[in-house]
């Protein structure tokens, strides 16, 4: 649906009204996103789920800056600088992300960590 709305949004006639309502709908679709996290932490054992989760959110936090960034920069020096340095705000959060313990002991991301000797460690 966010798709869909994106792309009516690219290719509607320049109709203020239209743009509000396209805009209105991708923004639901998005929000929708946050879903995720509720299905992302149950990839994790029991006891990392709320570590998992909050990694997770923390990264959306950090990616919620790209829009102040834009506006502070393109107000105090360009447009063009503000939009070349947004996507640093995402990048935090993909390093946020990739710092997420990878449990499914197959995947090539795999690091070793198990909870168990995680939960061992802190008891």
């Amino acid at each position: 649906m966010a798709a869909l709305f994106i792309t009516l949004f690219l290719v509607s006639p320049r109709s203020a009204a239209l743009l509000y309502v396209l805009e209105f709908g991708y923004a639901v679709c998005l929000s929708a996103t946050n879903c995720w996290a509720a299905y992302f932490a149950e990839l994790f054992p029991v006891r990392l789920r709320p570590m998992g989760t909050s990694l997770f959110h923390g990264g959306h936090i950090i990616s919620l800056l790209a829009p102040l960034v834009v506006a502070t920069v393109a107000k105090n020096y360009s447009l063009s600088l503000g939009m070349a340095l947004a996507p640093l705000t995402f990048l935090a959060a993909s390093m946020l992300w990739w710092a997420l313990p990878e449990t499914l002991r197959s995947s090539p991301l795999y690091r070793g960590f198990t909870a168990e000797r995680a939960a061992d460690a802190t008891s």
